[in-house]
């Protein structure tokens, strides 16, 4: 199986070389790695819904550039894929080594098939800007039992929560959508919408009540 690597970024290239040489000792010989440069740190999630869009490969995985892989994460979500869904219709989620409570979507090796679900192979609901729409797709895989766990090996994020020290301006950035991703969230739930399940969109009744 063929699998595909976006990784946005944005002013973090020392966390993005530690990412980039912790994919390259992974033994696997079909993944290549995509490069997203974010230059206003705007949109995370519609970079990484064009780049799934472009890619034809078995695997597509979105990831954060402040995040580094674990020795064999790739091989063994391809042999997750296989097991569970080896006509690539599924997600494979790995550990967050240090952040166990991390939502299911959060390292979503999405198969070929299940990117089809979606329009234009947009697997991130439009409406977020930079956080929960992860979430909202793990929920989603999870509600048609698309959604497997591989907990072989895993990944380490540089999350503010676990990591205080490595703080930096792309996490405050980050911040700065939080208030309009969490109305999103509230809005879309009290809705009943669910990103996949249907594909429904709050964003003009959110700009028209705020």
């Amino acid at each position: 199986m063929t699998v595909d690597i976006a990784i946005p970024t944005y002013c973090r290239p020392q966390k993005l070389s530690w990412l980039i040489k912790s994919i390259l000792v992974n033994d696997y010989p079909g993944y290549r790695i995509i490069i997203i440069p974010d230059y206003e740190r705007k949109h995370v999630f519609r970079l990484i819904n064009e780049a799934s869009q472009k890619s034809d490969a078995d695997i597509f995985l979105g990831i954060s550039d402040d995040t580094e892989f674990e020795r064999d994460v790739i091989i063994s979500a391809v042999s997750s894929m296989k097991e569970h869904f080896p006509d690539t219709d599924g997600i494979i989620y790995m550990n967050w080594l240090n952040l166990p409570n991390v939502c299911k979507g959060a390292i979503a090796f999405t198969g070929k098939k299940f990117r089809e679900r979606f329009p234009d192979k947009f697997i991130y609901c439009p409406d977020y800007i930079s956080l929960y729409a992860d979430d909202e797709l793990g929920r989603y895989a999870e509600s048609i039992n698309k959604l497997a766990f591989c907990s072989d090996t895993g990944l380490h994020h540089y999350h503010p929560s676990a990591y205080p020290d490595q703080v930096d301006i792309t996490h405050k950035l980050g911040r700065v959508n939080q208030p309009h991703d969490l109305d999103v969230r509230s809005l879309r739930k009290a809705k009943g919408y669910l990103w996949g399940k249907d594909f429904n969109l709050v964003t003009t009744d959110l700009e028209r009540i705020l």
